[in-house]
C-alpha cells in the first residue's frame, strides 16, 4: 500500500519560542484508505496521552493537537490483514517568515477549574475563543510531571482565568499559586455573588450570573477588560 503520513501546522505565536496547532493524517487513494481499520499514533512521551487511536476514516484518520516542539511520531496502520503497517513521521514546525507573521497575535489564556465547575468553565472557554483568544486548559498540558509542565507552559501564558467557588479546590489553589510564582496575572471568575476566600481576596474577580445552561453563559464586559489589563501588564 502506498499510504503516506501528511501534516499541517499553524503558528500561534507566544511569549518566547511560540507554539503551534498541528495535524497529521494518513493519505492515500480511496481504495487504500477503505482497507484501513484504525490508525495508532505514538506521540512524544511528554504528552499526557501519548498513544492516540483514530478510526475516523472520512477524515483520513486525522489527529489534531498542539505543542511547542518537533518530534518523531510513530504510526501503526491496522488493515485487519495481519501485521500492521508501521511508519514514522517527523513533525516539522516552521516559524513563518517575518513578512508572514501576524501583525497581532491572540493572547494565550489558561483556564483552570475544579471538576465541579466544569460546566461553567467549558462555556467560559467558548466565550473566550469567540473573543479571538487562545484558550488553554490542563488537558492540553503535556509532561511526565504536571507541575513541571505547567510551570514551563506558564512562560508562554499571558493571563490565567480561574473559575472558583467560595471554597475552591486545593488543585485550583495550586494552579493559581504556580501562576503567581511565575508573575502571570490571575483573574477569578465566580458564579453568583459570593466572595473569594481571603487568600484570593486581592485578585480581580468577575461575577457571572448563575445559569443551568451548559452552552449559554452571560459574561459581563469587565471580564474582557480585566483580561486586556492583565495581558498589557504581562507584556511589559
Amino acid at each position: 500500500m502506498a499510504l503516506e503520513i501528511k501534516q499541517e501546522s499553524k503558528y500561534k505565536g507566544g511569549r518566547s519560542s511560540g507554539w503551534w496547532e498541528w495535524s497529521v493524517w494518513v493519505d492515500g487513494s480511496p481504495a487504500e484508505l477503505s482497507k484501513v481499520k484504525s490508525v495508532t499514533y505514538r506521540l512524544h512521551e511528554t504528552f499526557p496521552q501519548p498513544i492516540r487511536v483514530k478510526k475516523n476514516r472520512k477524515e483520513k484518520f486525522r489527529l489534531d493537537s498542539w505543542g511547542w516542539g518537533e518530534f518523531t511520531i510513530f504510526v501503526n496502520i491496522d488493515t485487519g490483514e495481519g501485521k500492521p503497517i508501521t511508519k514514522r513521521h517527523y513533525l516539522t514546525l516552521e516559524v513563518p517568515r517575518s513578512s508572514e507573521m501576524p501583525t497581532s497575535q491572540p493572547a494565550a489564556i489558561y483556564v483552570c477549574y475544579a471538576a465541579s465547575d466544569k460546566r461553567i468553565a467549558l462555556a467560559l472557554e467558548e466565550v473566550l475563543r469567540a473573543a479571538n483568544l487562545n484558550v488553554i486548559n490542563a488537558g492540553q498540558i503535556s509532561g511526565s510531571s504536571f507541575r513541571v509542565a505547567l510551570a514551563e507552559s506558564l512562560k508562554m501564558i499571558d493571563a490565567v482565568v480561574a473559575v472558583v467557588s467560595e471554597d475552591p479546590s486545593e488543585w485550583v489553589l495550586f494552579e493559581i499559586g504556580l501562576a503567581q510564582d511565575a508573575d502571570v496575572p490571575v483573574i477569578l471568575v465566580m458564579e453568583g455573588r459570593g466572595s473569594p476566600p481571603v487568600p484570593l481576596s486581592k485578585l480581580p474577580t468577575v461575577h457571572i450570573a448563575a445559569s443551568s445552561s451548559t452552552t449559554v453563559l452571560k459574561v459581563p464586559p469587565n471580564l474582557h477588560s480585566e483580561i486586556q489589563r492583565a495581558v498589557k501588564k504581562r507584556k511589559r
